[in-house]
């Protein structure tokens, strides 16, 4: 939790350490507020322009999940236009994957199914409509043991 340069922020770190019984107030504190500095310029800043000069690399889906789920993990609903973008961009994400499943469940996500869970949870703690077919794909390919990427579990970010 010490480490707040850009390179060493993870979403997940904090959706954990709310998780955890160890609490530490002014920790989780200051690393919520340098999660959202930088997430938010970054994923606001990139969702409608080419240049990211103040970002490293452009989130992931699963990074974008994981720092939705970590506003909510801080009972935080996500509103007006930041908050709205933000959860454009998580759609757009998903109907991008599901394209890439394809309608005949042949294809494969271009992430892994994880992520494209994690997406699909993120908008439901965030009470946000998610589509029955974009559900409808992650049901398919677990029930299907389709959940493998490159003969594995896909549980990376």
């Amino acid at each position: 939790m010490d480490r707040l340069s850009q390179e060493h922020l993870n979403p997940s770190v904090y959706v954990g350490l709310r998780l955890s019984s160890v609490q530490d107030g002014t920790k989780e504190k200051l690393y919520l507020r340098s999660l959202k500095l930088d997430y938010q310029q970054c994923l606001l800043g990139s969702a409608f322009s080419e240049s990211d000069s103040d970002c490293q690399t452009k989130p992931s889906m699963g990074r974008l999940s994981l720092y939705l789920l970590a506003l909510r993990a801080n009972c935080e609903v996500i509103r007006g236009h930041k908050g709205d973008r933000l959860i454009s961009q998580l759609k757009r994400f998903l109907e991008d994957e599901k394209r890439a499943i394809g309608h005949n469940h042949k294809g494969h996500p271009h992430t892994s199914y994880y992520q494209y869970g994690l997406g699909i949870l993120a908008l439901c703690v965030h009470q946000k409509r998610v589509h029955n077919s974009l559900v409808g794909k992650l049901l398919y390919a677990v029930e299907r043991d389709h959940p493998l990427h490159q003969s594995h579990f896909s549980v990376g970010e």
